[in-house]
């Protein structure tokens, strides 16, 4: 999941705006709890991009068989056991 930091901006501001509009002192400390909760995150973010940027995923090359998919009906390997409920 990517968080943008535009995102994490709107977030604060909004907190900030229900900190300035709160009366208590225990609500206004909530919100700004808030604020450096997503500072952190922002902050931490942004050292976890750096340290994973080096390391690139590479795509992994599957061989495709030239023979394909058996022929639809030819199921001479299939149930040689004879296990099948439609074996008379």
């Amino acid at each position: 999941m990517h968080i943008t930091y535009e995102a994490l901006i709107t977030k604060m501001e909004s907190e900030l705006k229900k900190a300035r509009a709160s009366k208590d002192d225990e609500q206004v400390r909530g919100h700004l709890f808030a604020v450096k909760a997503l500072t952190e995150l922002a902050l931490d973010t942004r050292k976890v991009i750096q340290k994973e940027q080096p390391q690139v995923m590479k795509e992994h090359n599957v061989p495709i068989s030239k023979e394909g998919s058996p022929p639809i009906g030819n199921n001479d390997n299939q149930h040689d056991d004879g296990d099948s409920i439609f074996d008379f």
